[in-house]
């Protein structure tokens, strides 16, 4: 009985969350939508950056994963 109490409780509280996010959405509906200007070339240049350092990590941690987990077994047996 109290699990079905829980599963009630959050499902409502769920609901309101995203109702109330798709309400937001169409609250402004009839405001005129205004495009941003264009942003500094910095910007562009940090994203990609990032972009392609994380995409690199990603490679290396899935082609090489042994360094990895050799450094977390090095680090769980300090601990």
């Amino acid at each position: 009985m109290a699990l079905l109490i829980v599963l009630v409780l959050t499902s409502v509280i769920g609901l309101y969350y995203y109702l109330r996010i798709i309400s937001t959405l169409f609250a402004n509906a009839d405001r005129p939508i205004t495009i941003p200007g264009p942003r500094h070339p910095f910007f562009y240049f940090s994203t990609y950056a990032a972009l392609v350092v994380l995409a690199g990590a990603l490679c290396w941690l899935g082609i090489f994963p042994g360094m990895v987990l050799q450094g977390i077994r090095s680090f769980l047996l300090l601990h």
